[in-house]
């Protein structure tokens, strides 16, 4: 019993010690790269010829705000001067949120950024596209970071997905795959936030919290019984109020004469 105390335990440390995140980024492909949040992320701050990927936060929304595209899978790709089927992440959802960068080394030339794709472990419930709903989404970056707020550079350019039709993005049926196509040549600069839905618990994982919680609770009765203090102290049950039998008290025996 005490050996399958032991492990237990330790198990439900690591599991505690898990952090309990909400869908995040968990892959990338093509030209982007999943890296740290970065101190800076203003433009020419931190400068990478990749797509530049981080995890930002995950908890629930503070009050609604209205994003760009809602996530639903696409037919091909859609194109930064196409209209976007928006949608409002409403007070209360469970969300995570990443950032994808490109900002481009040596910005006084034409680069070619290629394709990059960016798997997420759930849903993408909605995506921060332009630079009003970036700047309102800010307050769900990643603590330490800063963030360029209210860059506004000059038209068809934004913070976002620039007004052209060489900026294109497509997600994946399943809902979980973020392709993009994006410029940023000659000073460019692109900034998109993915929100995911909430990770939810797979059955094996809650069979084993419930064994662990009957495991722990079952050492604890067994514990208190092989230590001696059963009943608990103050608990206010005596042996009659248990229901345990008394034993019968023996008459008192005379001495043997010598």
């Amino acid at each position: 019993m005490k050996r399958v105390l032991g492990v237990s335990s330790a198990l439900l440390t690591m599991l505690l010690a898990t952090p309990a995140f909400a869908g995040l980024a968990i892959s990338t492909g093509g030209n982007a790269v999943l890296v740290a949040p970065p101190a800076d992320s203003s433009p020419g701050a931190f400068e990478n010829n990749l797509y530049t990927v981080w995890n930002e936060s995950s908890g629930t929304i503070g009050s609604d705000v209205a994003v760009d595209y809602n996530g639903a899978a696409t037919a091909g790709f859609i194109a930064g001067n196409q209209a976007f089927s928006g949608t409002t992440l409403t007070t209360g959802t469970a969300y995570g949120a990443t950032m994808v960068q490109l900002d481009p080394l040596n910005d006084a030339i034409q680069h070619k950024s290629g394709e990059a794709s960016i798997t997420f472990s759930t849903k993408i419930i909605g995506i921060a596209l332009r630079g009003t709903s970036l700047d309102a989404t800010d307050t769900y970056g990643a603590a330490g970071t800063t963030y360029p707020t209210g860059y506004n550079p000059a038209a068809p350019d934004t913070r976002g997905i620039d007004f052209r039709s060489n900026d294109k993005f497509s997600v994946s049926a399943d809902g979980k795959t973020l392709t993009l196509r994006l410029t940023a040549n000659f000073n460019g600069f692109d900034q998109l936030r993915v929100f995911t839905a909430a990770a939810v618990p797979e059955p094996a994982s809650l069979v084993v919290w419930t064994l662990l919680g009957a495991v722990v609770a079952g050492g604890s009765y067994w514990r208190r019984r092989t230590s001696g203090s059963w009943p608990p102290a103050g608990s206010g049950r005596s042996r009659a109020a248990s229901g345990a039998p008394r034993r019968p008290r023996m008459p008192p025996t005379s001495p043997r004469p010598a």
